[in-house]
Protein backbone atom coordinates (compact mmCIF):
# COMPACT_ATOMS: atom_id res chain seq x y z
CA UNK A 1 0.00 0.00 0.00
CA UNK A 2 1.18 3.34 -0.79
CA UNK A 3 2.28 5.70 2.19
CA UNK A 4 0.28 9.16 1.86
CA UNK A 5 1.25 12.80 2.59
CA UNK A 6 -2.52 13.46 3.65
CA UNK A 7 -5.03 11.41 5.14
CA UNK A 8 -7.85 10.19 2.68
CA UNK A 9 -11.02 8.62 2.91
CA UNK A 10 -12.50 5.67 0.57
CA UNK A 11 -14.93 6.46 -1.50
CA UNK A 12 -17.03 4.02 -4.00
CA UNK A 13 -18.24 4.88 -7.71
CA UNK A 14 -19.58 2.83 -10.83
CA UNK A 15 -17.73 2.01 -13.43
CA UNK A 16 -17.96 -0.65 -16.32
CA UNK A 17 -15.36 -3.53 -15.90
CA UNK A 18 -13.53 -2.66 -19.35
CA UNK A 19 -12.76 0.87 -18.37
CA UNK A 20 -11.54 0.11 -14.68
CA UNK A 21 -9.10 -2.81 -16.40
CA UNK A 22 -7.70 -0.77 -18.73
CA UNK A 23 -7.30 2.37 -16.33
CA UNK A 24 -5.68 0.03 -13.67
CA UNK A 25 -3.49 -1.78 -16.17
CA UNK A 26 -2.73 1.33 -17.80
CA UNK A 27 -1.90 2.74 -14.06
CA UNK A 28 0.55 -0.09 -13.00
CA UNK A 29 2.48 0.31 -16.39
CA UNK A 30 2.95 3.92 -15.58
CA UNK A 31 3.95 2.89 -12.27
CA UNK A 32 1.08 4.70 -10.19
CA UNK A 33 -1.67 3.77 -8.15
CA UNK A 34 -5.21 3.75 -9.82
CA UNK A 35 -5.91 6.14 -6.88
CA UNK A 36 -3.25 8.66 -8.25
CA UNK A 37 -4.53 8.43 -11.42
CA UNK A 38 -8.12 9.45 -10.33
CA UNK A 39 -7.35 12.03 -8.03
CA UNK A 40 -5.10 13.90 -10.53
CA UNK A 41 -8.18 13.54 -13.37
CA UNK A 42 -10.84 15.17 -11.00
CA UNK A 43 -8.17 17.56 -10.50
CA UNK A 44 -7.74 18.23 -13.76
CA UNK A 45 -12.24 18.14 -14.01
CA UNK A 46 -12.41 20.63 -11.47
CA UNK A 47 -9.98 23.19 -12.42
CA UNK A 48 -11.41 23.31 -16.47
CA UNK A 49 -14.54 23.09 -15.31
CA UNK A 50 -13.62 26.01 -13.20
CA UNK A 51 -12.16 28.17 -15.57
CA UNK A 52 -15.11 26.97 -18.40
CA UNK A 53 -17.60 28.84 -16.10
CA UNK A 54 -15.55 31.89 -15.36
CA UNK A 55 -14.87 32.42 -18.99
CA UNK A 56 -18.63 32.23 -19.60
CA UNK A 57 -19.40 34.86 -16.64
CA UNK A 58 -16.43 37.12 -18.27
CA UNK A 59 -18.13 36.88 -21.64
CA UNK A 60 -21.95 37.08 -20.60
CA UNK A 61 -22.50 33.67 -21.43
CA UNK A 62 -23.10 32.42 -17.86
CA UNK A 63 -26.32 31.64 -16.29
CA UNK A 64 -27.20 33.13 -13.15
CA UNK A 65 -27.07 29.66 -11.16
Amino acid sequence: MTKRAVETRNRNFRVEDAVYDAAMDAAVTNGETLTDVVARALVGYTRRTAAKHAAEERDGDGSNR
